[in-house]
């Protein structure tokens, strides 16, 4: 295959110029030199530089942000890297970003919510308890619920009714 300069790739078919290179425009402005294409976005694991050449993510920063046209060490708020390492946004159903395990939960980790950014992050010492009937961190646990051992709000078990006398 042809190696083409900075927003060029092979032009390909069957003709003699199939090796020519080719400006990437319009519809796909990217040049994959990996693929020897022009491609519309990069492949996942690599980004449109500023010459519009898909460029590999490093080890520091190894996730695709199509978003933003970048490699980024952690995805941006409400998303997660999926296995081709491209941030995607967490869809409803799961819509809590856990970037320590990498995926998209319903409910965050223990001692931990996820506030506005729908990024779980742990909760502060101002904030200790996790909150997970609002999905927020707060300083003391809601009437009704106590802290367990991990700093969750969980419901605490009424004391039984004491039976009445039977007479």
């Amino acid at each position: 295959m042809a190696s083409c300069p900075a927003v060029k790739a092979p032009r390909g078919g069957d003709g003699t110029d199939q090796m020519n290179c080719a400006a990437c425009v319009a519809e796909t402005p990217f040049a994959d030199h990996s693929s020897h294409a022009c491609v519309a976005s990069c492949q996942p694991g690599s980004f449109g530089n500023a010459e519009k050449d898909c460029t590999e993510c490093e080890a520091d920063a190894p996730f695709s942000d199509k978003d933003a046209n970048t490699c980024v060490a952690q995805c941006p708020a409400g998303s997660v890297a999926n296995t081709a390492k491209e941030c995607t946004v967490c869809p409803d159903e799961t819509p809590n970003a856990d970037h320590t395990a990498q995926k998209c939960v319903e409910q965050c980790p223990a001692g931990s919510a996820p506030g506005e950014t729908k990024d779980c992050t742990a909760c502060p010492e101002e904030k200790p308890f996790a909150d997970h009937a609002t999905s927020q961190c707060v300083d003391a646990c809601p009437e009704g619920s106590s802290a367990n051992d991990e700093k969750d709000c969980v419901a605490t078990e009424a004391a039984p009714a004491e039976a009445a006398p039977v007479n």
